[in-house]
């Protein structure tokens, strides 16, 4: 190689990336730089970035180059001369309205749909508002101007947003929300606009991520909405979910592609549950999150029968009544899961379920594991009972040979707002004696966490550890109760480079 000619294309993109990077930004260098600016013009000009600080003499520039651009980012009150520019080739849309000098509504509104009917050829519309009235016209610009849309996205984690429909631009939210093809928002609520005239094609939305901060105002039009989308894959509902409002004559959304589905904060009696949300689950499902205090043997019975067969991830932890022979039993019956997130399951029902663990995929297991003795008996380190359940238990672990992450972290669990106290038993012993031998099978664990679970090991137990775990790269938990131990075994598993997680004392809560 004698020049950047000379570099794959892939190799070029990640470069012109890093010298074009925010506040480290190289490009003045490529400008005064004949053959940096050669070689790199076209990929530096790629992603823009405009704010209230923008140099003047940045937009005669910019007018020369409009056709390399690729995705705009406009931060706080921008000059209105940038919104009149036409950039041929323009894919992504972004305004973060969270900086310390804001854009006025109106404002924004105006420009911005100047710049869709400039700009037809915009896929991805990134807003994130911190207080925006986001009027009729702005949205009205979105479904009659852009050609081929491909994702909304609203808000973000990070930001306190305050978005605010005015009067009919609810309405023409939900037009706008129809005719892509995914839909991020978070945010308040926005389903009171969907009153029974309302009536879009929803065909086109395929992932739909729907996160509010309140109880949805119009929960059976907002479902009747989500029912029109016919080709969803993706559903992600983050907030409440209050499913006894929906009438029980409303026909049950059928989504025969559906893969993704995650649902938050479930409100409704168990027989509900199932009838609303899961009875018309398609076998390609996937992926399933649900958090609710009333998941019971209604809805476990209908996801049996639906989805066992294909499901990859289930993370049930939100649901305390995801009993431990619920749990149990989908290690036995899903062949094809990858990631387990549930709430226990008990030494008792352990030795009452004898039956080989199926999913042999397993990468992520992240169960707590009880004693069946009652919540507050403790044991002492040599109980034979407790030690042949910690052999039984770590027997059925290492048939898991794909294992990667293994967390038995007991914690305070919220369902539906409530928290639950953890027992103060211990927790299985990650010593030898107890059967960890067993645990030579699992060759690709990277980590292993055992927080709030009271530990005895020993020198030999963490030494087996780390000889026997060679991709091992973070233990979180306690090793022992005697701090001279704690701190040596601290030592000895920092000293080949591995990270100790922070220690929990979870009780301070109460």
């Amino acid at each position: 190689m004698t020049s950047f000619a000379d570099l794959p294309a892939e190799v070029m993109d990640l470069i012109g990336d890093y010298l074009n990077n925010g506040v480290n930004s190289f490009k003045p260098l490529t400008l005064v730089s004949s053959k940096l600016y050669h070689h790199f013009s076209q990929r530096l000009w790629r992603h823009i970035m405009i704010h209230s600080h923008t140099p003047p003499d940045f937009f005669s520039v910019l007018k020369d180059r409009t056709h390399f651009v690729h995705s705009i980012r406009f931060k706080g009150r921008v000059q209105t001369e940038y919104y009149l520019i036409h950039y041929p080739g323009l894919l992504i849309f972004e305004h973060d309205n969270t900086t310390r000098i804001i854009a006025k509504a109106k404002e924004v509104c105006c420009n911005s749909a100047d710049f869709f009917r400039l700009n037809p050829t915009i896929q991805d519309v990134i807003i994130t508002p911190r207080d925006l009235s986001l009027n009729e016209g702005f949205w009205n610009a979105i479904s009659t101007s852009l050609q081929n849309p491909r994702r909304l996205k609203l808000g973000r984690e990070d930001a306190i947003m305050k978005l605010v429909m005015q009067g009919g631009s609810g309405r023409a939210f939900w037009r706008a929300c129809s005719q892509f093809e995914q839909v991020d928002y978070m945010g308040r609520d926005q389903s009171g606009a969907l009153t029974k005239d309302v009536s879009f094609d929803c065909s086109r939305l395929q992932r739909l991520d729907y996160t509010v901060m309140e109880c949805p105002e119009n929960m059976p039009s907002l479902w009747k909405w989500m029912g029109r989308c016919s080709n969803l894959i993706k559903l992600h509902w983050g907030g409440l979910v209050p499913i006894g409002h929906v009438n029980a004559d409303v026909e049950p959304p059928v989504w025969p592609y559906l893969e993704d589905l995650c649902l938050g904060d479930v409100r409704g009696t168990d027989e509900t549950m199932a009838r609303v949300l899961f009875t018309h689950l398609p076998p390609s499902l996937k992926h399933l999150g649900v958090e609710s205090a009333t998941f019971g043997p209604e809805s476990f019975g209908t996801l049996r029968k639906r989805v066992f067969g294909n499901l990859r991830t289930l993370s049930v932890r939100g649901c305390r009544s995801f009993s431990s022979p619920m749990v149990l039993e989908v290690l036995q019956k899903c062949p094809r899961l990858e990631e387990l997130d549930a709430y226990s399951i008990t030494t008792t029902d352990l030795r009452g379920h004898p039956g080989a663990w199926a999913c042999h995929g397993l990468t992520l297991l992240r169960v707590t594991f009880r004693s069946g003795r009652g919540e507050d008996e403790e044991s002492d380190d040599h109980d034979n009972n407790d030690s042949d359940d910690h052999h039984l238990l770590f027997k059925h672990i290492s048939t898991l040979t794909r294992l990667e992450e293994l967390d038995m972290t007991r914690y305070p669990e919220t369902s539906a707002g409530n928290w639950f106290r953890p027992s103060r038993q211990t927790g299985p012993q990650l010593r030898l004696d107890s059967g960890l031998d067993q645990l030579l099978t699992l060759t690709r664990l990277k980590k292993v966490k055992f927080s709030g679970i009271v530990q005895n090991m020993r020198v030999v137990d963490v030494d087996w550890m780390l000889e026997s775990w060679p991709k091992l790269d973070e233990l979180c938990g306690g090793f022992s109760r005697k701090a001279n131990t704690e701190k040596e075994l601290n030592a000895l598993v920092r000293g080949r480079g591995i990270v100790v997680g922070a220690r929990q004392h979870h009780y301070s809560l109460y």
